[in-house]
This record gives structure tokens, sequence and C-alpha cells, in this order.
């Protein structure tokens, strides 16, 4: 979802308003310079390296979209990693490529801290494992430095992310997974307490 949630705030997604603007390429306005799918007309996009970032796509897809199939776009700012606009360009597909990425490292703190108990709360454990701290914290700064940092961009083909994108958006799936679990293992403890220890209908059927 948040692939596709960044993919949209770039352009792509139907029904914007935004001008259609054909001179804001290299084609010089030709719809038909490069085609999608004629290769005797033009070449294909290439979706996989920087070759064609540089490219109004809602020229090169002209003879499929119309000018009003084109959402508006929220983000005006240029790529850091590649000094291109991102807007319906090559560009949007790495920031929303980068972003999903990102959006697996915040899931991943929660994944961590459900995990380390399974049945006390995490106000009752506490964060003393030191080990798993300094994961955290390194696979935090890792995605920053692949996000951030241009050489890695280049090689890796991450895009550095405004903070609408930077893990904003998966905030709450984390709080989701994070409190669910909390309340699972609240169950487990409260029907234990109640019940001289055995377990209740929860605990046998979400115990790991």
């Amino acid at each position: 979802m948040l692939f596709f949630w960044a993919l949209s705030e770039d352009g792509w997604k139907p029904k914007g308003d935004e001008p259609y603007r054909p001179d804001d390429h290299r084609c010089g306005g030709n719809e038909n310079c490069l085609l999608d799918d004629d290769a005797d007309k033009g070449e294909r996009v290439n979706w996989n390296t920087d070759e064609h970032n540089d490219i109004d796509l809602r020229v090169w897809f002209g003879n499929h979209f119309d000018e009003d199939d084109w959402a508006d776009c929220r983000l005006h700012d240029k790529s850091h990693a590649s000094g291109e606009r991102i807007c319906y360009t090559t560009e949007a597909l790495r920031h929303a490529q980068c972003a999903y990425f990102v959006s697996i490292v915040v899931v991943q703190w929660a994944d961590l801290m459900i995990c380390k108990t399974r049945k006390l709360s995490i106000s009752q454990q506490g964060m003393r494992n030191y080990v798993l701290d300094f994961g955290i914290l390194f696979e935090t700064a890792l995605a920053c430095l692949l996000c951030y940092v241009p050489p890695l961009n280049i090689g890796l083909g991450t895009r550095d992310l405004n903070i609408w994108h930077l893990g904003v958006p998966s905030f709450p799936f984390f709080t989701v997974i994070f409190f669910y679990d909390e309340l699972r293992k609240y169950l487990i403890r409260d029907h234990r307490e109640r019940y001289n220890n055995k377990p209740g209908w929860v605990e046998r059927n979400t115990y790991y």
C-alpha cells in the first residue's frame, strides 16, 4: 500500500488536473518519438536504469493516456541522487520502491519488540537486551545511509525520501502490530490470573 501511495504522490494515479506539459522532455512534444509498445517507432522505456529519468513520461505514454488521466504531483522537488525531477518520471518508481524498503524497516521495529517476550508486556520486560537494541539502531542507521548517501543511491537505486515518505505512513502499521500483541499478552496473563493459571482461548490459539 505504501508503495502505491508514494507513487501516487508523484503523479502516478488516475484522474488529476495538473496540466499536460509536452515540452518538459527531450522529445519536443512529439508523443510518437518514444513508444512503449512499438519498437519500430521508438525505444522502450527503461525502468531499471537512469537512462530515461529525464523524460516526462506523460508524453511517452501519450498514446495510452489522456492528459486528464494523471494526478496532481504533490512533490515538486528534484531528486538529490540524480538531479532530475521526480514527478511523472522513472524517478518516481525508485522513490516508491525506497519508501517501501523503509516501511519494512519500520515494521521490523515492532516485530523485534513483540518477539522479546511470550507473555510479559514490553513495559514489564524492558529493553535491556543490548544486542537487540544495537540491531534496531543499526538497521535504522543502515536504511538512512542507503537512502541519503549519494554513492549508495547510484549503486543500489535507492533515493532520498522526504519526511512524509520516510516511514511516516508505516507508523500506523507499527502501532497496530505492537498494540495487538500487547493486548494478546495481556489477555493471556489475565486469564491465568483469574482461572488458577489455566490457559485460555487466546493462549491456546495464539501462543507460540
